[in-house]
């Protein structure tokens, strides 16, 4: 399981709002789940890469993506 206080609701809620509608809310919710090491919320961040039409938030979510994939790996 991801770190993140071994999936706490609270970074699981953040996951969730990958989903959001605001594309800010999006961008952040990415960051902190990068900067908390959630890994587990990597299939999550996978289809909002998948599905965002903003480029900007595109490429800031594909770099927590990639950061959280390396993390899983231990690099």
């Amino acid at each position: 399981m991801g770190e993140a206080g071994q999936g706490s609701s609270g970074v699981r809620r953040t996951a969730g709002m990958l989903r959001d509608n605001d594309l800010q809310v999006c961008s952040l919710a990415s960051a902190f789940l990068a900067e908390t090491k959630y890994t587990d919320a990597i299939p999550e961040l996978i289809q909002a890469v998948v599905h965002e039409t903003d480029p900007k938030i595109k490429k800031e979510m594909s770099k927590k993506l990639k950061r959280l994939e390396k993390i899983r790996r231990g690099e």
